[in-house]
């Protein structure tokens, strides 16, 4: 690495460990209290956007794949309320978010060693995708996902609304011209710039609106 790659891992790795650090006194602090607070709700979501985003830039995909789904379960958390949880669905998140917290503090630390991360996270994520379809099946959000023009993805279970997919609701979109999804590969160094990106402007990129 060059000296301003260097600098680059020293401040994400620097950065990353603060939020977990801080993830793990907000995690410890509300177990002792059984709930989580809706502060606490709303910074669990800033700290995952944050992971994801700078994660997703320096190309450690393990991490960026683990933090955009526990983004997207406090998302959902954070639009319903903590208070839709029940006493043993919030203590199943307890136990779910510390797992979550060592294994990105175990990518992290192969970050720092140099050693290889995780190659397929799958199975993790899945299991995040269990518990968030879990919670939300009973307000028919799963029901919903089935009707006519609600698309289901693997990172949105059974056509759920995700962070991303929500800022789309209600803008402009075109007819379907193709029967198979279209799907586009953005260089990595693009990546820092792509949270601004909306599906609309996708679609003016490819000519099609």
């Amino acid at each position: 690495m060059d000296n301003g790659m260097d600098s680059m891992l020293d401040t994400y790795l620097y950065e990353t460990n603060s939020l977990l650090d801080q993830l793990d006194e907000m995690l410890v602090n509300d177990e002792k209290l059984g709930d989580f607070s809706q502060d606490d709700v709303n910074e669990i979501f800033r700290i995952m956007h944050t992971i994801k985003g700078s994660s997703a830039m320096m190309e450690f995909g393990s991490l960026s794949a683990i933090a955009h789904h526990v983004e997207d379960l406090f998302f959902y958390i954070r639009d319903k309320g903590i208070e839709s949880l029940d006493a043993g669905q919030k203590k199943e998140l307890f136990n779910l978010m510390f797992r979550l917290e060592d294994c990105l503090r175990g990518e992290v630390e192969k970050v720092e060693s140099g050693k290889p991360l995780l190659a397929d996270v799958a199975e993790l994520t899945a299991e995040i995708n269990a518990f968030l379809k879990r919670i939300s099946s009973p307000e028919g959000e799963l029901a919903e996902g089935s009707k006519p023009g609600v698309s289901e993805t693997s990172d949105s279970p059974d056509g759920l609304h995700t962070a991303e997919s929500r800022e789309n609701d209600g803008k402009k979109r075109p007819s379907p011209l193709f029967p198979m999804t279209l799907s586009l590969r953005i260089p990595m160094p693009c990546v820092s710039s792509m949270s601004f990106w909306t599906t609309e402007s996708v679609w003016k990129i490819c000519g099609l609106l």
